[in-house]
């Protein structure tokens, strides 16, 4: 090769320069992650990281896979890597703090988002640490991130659903039923602000509104379980018991693990007389969610009304057990707990 064959083909291959595999690996993967491959850009991202360990947008991005194949603490392992990287990296504090919130570890979930706020004024961050502090019971400062995020979004219908939603555990309904309409004004096609809404109308005897409601988001969401218990609710409450036993059927089928619509067949089985149909309702809701406070006063109510008083009040003691709030709700009902 003579000097100038060398000289070219060092400017050729300057000019075209090397692949490099780990960011190519990178890029497929996030090809394979638009359309939910997740095996494939799993894998890709997996060698990515073979090639380059100390990319923190790598683990990032794997972060983001692990957490929609439904492996949470994978996906926060993840983010704490790529935070350790570059703890500039507010997205990964947000979505560390996301899980933090699912995992009900909500002071930990405040502070990501908190740090991810001193690194960008994002109104996603401020929104989810409303709902961090929504879930924690500091409403007020719910409220506070909720408005500061539609100063900096005033066209996010999300904001002001999540606002609407802090507003009603307040007990202002005139509010969330303001945010609410708002929500939908802005985003006409989330069927979820439509349930919303139609709740707050249910509360507030607007039952025709609310039905209106409920039906628009099923027909937007035609698989929305939620919103056929939530009709439901309110077929028991105008006392169309039959509607209502029909919806929960429906939710029941889109998700066989829903204990809330199982706990509103019963009620609705039990204004059809049909109590040993709402006993085993009650049971099942019981057994998919032992937890669940209100079920069990539905359930000593019933048992009291097929004479059984020993399991009525072991039923009332285990809900204000679990919620002490129940106490309450079952002297409304005119029961009352033995000594």
């Amino acid at each position: 090769m003579t000097k100038s064959q060398a000289t070219f083909a060092i400017f050729l291959l300057a000019t075209i320069g090397f692949s490099n595999p780990a960011d190519d690996l990178y890029t497929n993967s996030l090809k394979e992650f638009h359309h939910q491959n997740l095996t494939s850009a799993l894998k890709d991202i997996n060698r990515a990281i073979e090639f380059n360990s100390t990319n923190a947008q790598f683990y990032y991005s794997r972060g983001l896979i692990l957490y929609e194949q439904g492996n949470p603490e994978a996906a926060k392992d993840d983010y704490d890597r790529c935070i350790k990287i570059d703890p500039t990296a507010y997205k990964a504090y947000g979505n560390r703090g996301q899980i933090e919130t699912h995992q009900n570890k909500l002071n930990t979930a405040i502070d990501d988002f908190t740090k991810g706020i001193a690194l960008t004024n994002s109104p996603w961050l401020y929104i989810h640490r409303g709902i961090a502090r929504d879930y924690k019971g500091t409403f007020n400062d719910a409220l506070d991130d909720f408005d500061t995020s539609i100063k900096l979004m005033p066209n996010d219908g999300g904001a002001y659903a999540d606002r609407g939603v802090t507003r009603m555990h307040m007990g202002d309904t005139n509010g969330g039923l303001a945010d609410f309409t708002r929500a939908i004004a802005l985003a006409p096609l989330i069927a979820g602000n439509y349930v919303e809404r139609g709740i707050v109308r249910r509360d507030t005897h607007d039952f025709i509104g609310a039905a209106a409601d409920f039906n628009k988001a099923i027909q937007l969401k035609p698989h929305f379980s939620r919103a056929y218990n939530e009709r439901a609710c309110l077929r028991v409450t105008v006392g169309d018991w039959r509607g209502a036993t029909n919806d929960c059927a429906k939710a029941i089928e889109l998700d066989q693990r829903f204990a809330e619509a199982f706990c509103t067949r019963g009620l609705a089985e039990v204004i059809g007389r049909d109590f040993q149909r709402a006993w085993a309702d009650y049971r099942h809701a019981l057994e998919i969610r032992p937890d669940y406070a209100l079920c069990f006063v539905n359930l000593g109510i019933l048992d009291a009304k097929m004479g059984d008083a020993k399991a009525s009040d072991n039923d009332f003691r285990k809900a204000v057990e679990l919620d002490p709030e129940m106490l309450s709700k079952i002297r409304a009902e005119g029961y009352s707990i033995k000594q």
